[in-house]
């Protein structure tokens, strides 16, 4: 037999599976039901009862769960993504002074309107 602590073990991922996924798990059920209480009352009388309902009912039965939806996107936490940079550093071999960068660039000559003036320079 298991000890008590390796059961809890693995009865954790799916603590916290169900904790993370709450409103799945509280919605699958409530739909289900709904399913089978539409499935045996039938196509007619269903009709029936929604043309029964006021608009009021009918505009909140569709604006509360879109509202729902858009306050849950809009407030859960963003994913916080770590990029490192120092794995785009070029190699030694590609780097080029400053010096001879303005230099190779003042003779470009082919790009109109390519002249380097101080002011480009002061902007470096």
């Amino acid at each position: 037999m298991s000890s008590p602590s390796a059961r809890l073990k693995q009865l954790k991922p799916l603590y916290q599976h169900a904790v993370n996924n709450f409103l799945a798990v509280l919605a699958a059920p409530l739909v289900v039901a709904a399913l089978v209480n539409a499935g045996r009352v039938g196509p007619e009388e269903l009709l029936g009862r929604l043309r029964a309902l006021r608009a009021a009912h009918l505009f909140l039965a569709a604006f509360v769960p879109a509202a729902a939806a858009t306050l849950y996107l809009m407030l859960r936490p963003r994913s916080v993504y770590l990029v490192d940079y120092a794995c785009f550093r070029t190699p030694p071999n590609c780097r080029v002074p400053f010096a001879t960068f303005l230099e190779h660039a003042k003779q470009v000559t082919f790009i109109e309107g390519a002249s380097i003036d101080e002011r480009s320079i002061r902007f470096c």
